[in-house]
């Protein structure tokens, strides 16, 4: 593989990103900051999981279904903060891909999920995969600063505010 350097500029431009002030007071926010960095891990974690028959929704999918046997479609949703289409939707294409099942549950009204061996195998992979996209995106920053981000945005999904 041959590596090429580009200055900042290049680099910025190849990867599609914009400098803030390109965009006014838009580049100041932290929702811009935020946005960008989503959409880089994103696309290229979604690239990379693409042989696996995963997407980063159905790899969060089955890593609860990994750490979380004979769990119900309903606690799976809530858990994700997804409706009940959109978890029916992603049960059905992680039983298609081989890599969950559904049972018999407890109550004979619902069905209990359970992540399959090929399953296990694939979100062995797919973590993986993250942790090189993880270690190739943070590069340069220091493990303490990545480890108070993770401290942030932990606390900022977690909060309960609302406009």
């Amino acid at each position: 593989m041959v590596v090429i350097s580009m200055d900042m500029t290049n680099q910025r431009e190849a990867n599609g990103c914009l400098e803030g002030s390109e965009l006014g007071d838009t580049g100041d926010t932290l929702a811009f900051h935020l946005s960008r960095a989503w959409i880089r891990f994103h696309n290229t974690y979604a690239d990379a999981l693409r042989p696996l028959q995963l997407t980063p929704s159905r790899m969060l999918g089955l890593a609860y279904l990994v750490y979380n046997d004979d769990a119900d479609q309903a606690t799976l949703g809530r858990s994700l903060g997804i409706n009940r289409a959109s978890t029916m939707a992603l049960v059905d294409k992680l039983q298609a891909a081989g890599y969950a099942v559904r049972k018999e549950g407890a109550d004979k009204r619902t069905h209990a999920l359970a992540a399959t061996a090929q399953g296990r195998v694939a979100y062995r992979k797919g973590m993986e995969l993250e942790r090189r996209i993880e270690q190739a995106l943070l590069q340069g920053i220091s493990r303490a600063d990545v480890e108070h981000l993770r401290f942030c945005l932990a606390k900022v999904a977690c909060s309960d505010a609302s406009i």
